[in-house]
């Protein structure tokens, strides 16, 4: 595993290399799940105002455990930084409705925040609107669950920050 201190991460669970982009599969008209499709998906969502079943779009690309767990990740940096294609609230919307649906789990959902708000990426300001737009998300449409204070950094005052 990567060095943390040596400006690697920690694994995700159910992915064998952070970095790695999972192997894509076909489905429709040759599109593959990865960064770019569901990076298209959140953005189509999040400009229809939630009228575009993400969870259906999600469910018909068939994502592995390993896709998925990257996937999510992904809607979550949608709404981060200077290359943010979504903002934050559109982002954690689209989270909250993938949990909802069932299709991603508060496991999931709680590494890729706490991957989300590693710091080291000069965004930390931008994750840390996403990551609480999301637990208000959460919140709001009773999915809360306290796993998801597992995705907390270790460092009290940023924990203390966070909540």
């Amino acid at each position: 595993a990567p060095d943390p201190a040596a400006g690697g991460s920690e694994p995700v669970p159910g992915v064998e290399e952070e970095d790695t982009e999972p192997e894509g599969i076909p489905f429709g008209a040759g599109v593959n799940f990865d960064r770019a499709f569901v990076v298209e998906l959140v953005r189509r969502y999040a400009e229809a105002g939630g009228g575009v079943s993400l969870a259906h779009e999600w469910q018909t690309s068939l994502p592995s455990e390993s896709d998925a767990a990257c996937g999510i990740r992904w809607v979550l940096e949608a709404g981060v930084g200077s290359c943010a294609t979504v903002g934050s609230e559109a982002a954690a919307c689209a989270a909250a409705e993938l949990l909802g649906s069932g299709l991603i789990s508060w496991e999931k959902l709680s590494c890729a925040l706490a991957k989300l708000i590693e710091p080291g990426d000069g965004e930390e300001l931008d994750a840390e609107v996403v990551f609480c737009a999301t637990i208000v998300q959460t919140l709001r449409e009773e999915l809360f669950s306290p796993v998801a204070l597992s995705a907390l950094p270790t460092k009290r005052g940023r924990a203390w920050r966070l909540l």
